[in-house]
């Protein structure tokens, strides 16, 4: 991650796109990232993971601050995140997992609480309403019908993401 994140810094110092060449806290923001990583460091080496995790959140909001102040969709944002997780259940469910699908929705629904609080409506909720449907047909081992499910859950997904991702 610190060398990723050295790689990425070194760019966009340098190089900026169109979008955020306006911004003149970027570069200060890129360097209040790499204290905090580096800040962190000692932490995992020491093995205190719950305290560098915390810490790392200290993140997130640099990153979020980046994204408002140059006009990017907060929405977009989440909707990408929880994308990446949401592959993991379509997966288990496309192979009748029930114990995994069980396991991987707690933190689905973790991730797509972001997305509902950027919006909520009619087409937010059917994706939520999706989800949860593939749960509780996890919970009752109904394995048949996990799979149109799934196809419900990424057509739903798919539908907002293209309208507003």
């Amino acid at each position: 991650m610190v060398s990723g994140y050295a790689v990425f810094q070194r760019k966009y110092s340098t190089y900026q796109p169109y979008a955020l060449r306006g911004d003149r806290q970027l570069v200060s923001d890129l360097q209040q990232v790499a204290v905090i990583m580096a800040a962190v460091e000692p932490l995992v080496r020491d093995g205190d993971l719950h305290q560098a995790h915390l810490d790392l959140e200290k993140i997130r909001p640099v990153f979020q601050d980046i994204f408002k102040r140059n006009g990017f969709s907060m929405l977009a944002v989440a909707l990408v995140d929880f994308h990446d997780a949401m592959e993991l259940i379509l997966d288990a469910a496309n192979a009748k997992d029930a114990g995994k699908v069980k396991q991987l929705h707690p933190m689905l629904s973790d991730k797509f609480k972001p997305v509902e609080l950027e919006a909520n409506d009619v087409e937010i909720q059917a994706i939520r309403k999706n989800l949860d449907e593939l749960l509780a047909l996890a919970q009752a081992g109904n394995l048949g019908a996990m799979r149109a499910q799934a196809d419900q859950l990424k057509s739903s997904f798919v539908k907002v993401y293209l309208k507003r991702g």
